[in-house]
């Protein structure tokens, strides 16, 4: 992003050390002539000559200026450096000029974070801003302050326009299959891939079939043993909502980046999928009524400009997001409060056939093994946590279905 603007074109005036000195060459000249002492007369007008010449530097130096300031990078990422070229042009009698005159430039860059001198850019310094914040920055205008060698007169200049730069989340490599995602062991998934939130039917027992699984209820009933037979996820479970909860206004403000983070990655990775790509992936962040479909591209800028304290809880999205879903689809709640009805939730939305996973980041993450039966869940207090929780399979060293023991 860049913008190129003439500086206004405000007249130098005397600073405070300017006007002592034109208040001193007026006295001095005034009394040269009240007493007729020649010498004063001449301190006096000097003084005076030398604030004009100051003034007139000054002008000359400032006049015609041109000011470009380039965002080196499209559109960055938090936690990235960001660079941004600094650049002045003008004829050649103002630039011979300003090499006499001390000129500092405030590049209005305070929103992303401080900058520092990189070096050379193109056409000029090149800053760089350290671990950009997310979100939606707006650039106030760049100032170009002129002064002369010796304070006396300076002039202060600035574009005319301000900038909008968006710094997306940072994201992680995520799978983009929810049965992929979360500690199975909580979900008490049978030895053969089995998922017993999924009951299909029952039949006779037969001679191997684990007493785990004989259903004593009709097997009383019905005087013969029975084996319930459960239906085995082999496809299916893709991510196709995404719900983040940052209601909590009082939640650390880094368990709320790695929420964002959090999600960016999942929406990245469920918009890219072989399987889904094309389709619109469903978002619930921040104030809104019902998740959103959403591309990549649309799911970043939505998640860029995500403010804590907006949206309802995660327990409200997945109950209301229910509906939306189709069977075997998967969703991911993000959150950073846990919550019981949140629990509560999942495990309803299980139990009619949505694939649900809980992430749960920074105070969250703590939330008791025992809440959690049923559920599959991410924990991650850091980023690298957060990256080994939503890994996709070949990375995270497990088979699809199931992580290894």
């Amino acid at each position: 992003m860049s913008g190129r603007a003439a500086l206004r074109t405000d007249l130098p005036r005397p600073r405070a050390r300017g006007r002592e000195l034109l208040v001193a060459g007026v006295v001095f000249a005034v009394c040269a002539l009240g007493f007729g002492a020649r010498p004063l007369l001449v301190v006096g007008v000097g003084l005076v000559a030398a604030v004009v010449a100051a003034w007139v530097l000054v002008l000359t130096a400032s006049s015609g200026l041109r000011l470009r300031r380039t965002i080196v990078e499209r559109r960055p990422r938090a936690g990235d450096d960001v660079h941004v070229d600094i650049g002045l042009s003008g004829s050649p009698r103002t630039r011979s000029v300003l090499r006499f005159a001390d000129w500092e430039i405030a590049p209005g860059v305070a929103s992303l974070g401080s900058a520092r001198i990189a070096g050379r850019g193109r056409g000029g310094r090149r800053l760089r801003i350290a671990g950009a914040r997310r979100g939606e920055h707006v650039l106030g205008p760049a100032r170009m302050t002129v002064a002369d060698p010796l304070g006396l007169v300076a002039v202060t200049r600035q574009f005319r326009d301000a900038a909008h730069v968006l710094v997306v989340p940072r994201t992680v490599e995520a799978a983009s299959d929810a049965q992929a995602l979360g500690d199975r062991r909580q979900t008490r998934r049978a030895t053969l891939g089995e998922d017993i939130a999924h009951l299909e039917g029952i039949r006779e027992y037969r001679p191997g079939d684990p007493l785990s699984r004989v259903h004593w209820g009709q097997t009383a009933k019905r005087g013969v043993l029975q084996t319930k037979v459960f239906r085995t996820d082999e496809s299916g479970g893709f991510v196709e909502a995404v719900l983040v909860d940052v209601a909590d206004a009082q939640a650390d403000a880094d368990a709320v980046e790695l929420a964002v983070t959090a999600a960016a990655s999942m929406m990245q990775a469920a918009t890219s999928s072989g399987a889904v790509r094309g389709r619109h992936i469903q978002l619930w962040a921040g104030a809104s009524d019902a998740p959103v479909p959403c591309t990549w591209a649309d799911a970043e800028a939505r998640l860029a400009r995500l403010v804590q304290g907006d949206g309802p809880a995660l327990e409200d999205m997945l109950r209301r997001s229910l509906r939306l879903l189709p069977h075997g689809a998967g969703v991911v709640g993000i959150t950073t409060t846990a919550t019981a009805g949140m629990w509560d939730a999942a495990r309803a939305a299980r139990r009619r056939g949505v694939e649900c996973v809980l992430v749960l980041v920074g105070d969250a993450a703590a939330a008791s093994a025992t809440d959690a039966v049923g559920v599959p869940v991410v924990r991650a207090r850091t980023l690298d946590e957060l990256a080994r929780g939503l890994a996709p399979p070949l990375s995270a060293g497990h088979r699809r279905g199931g992580r290894d023991a």
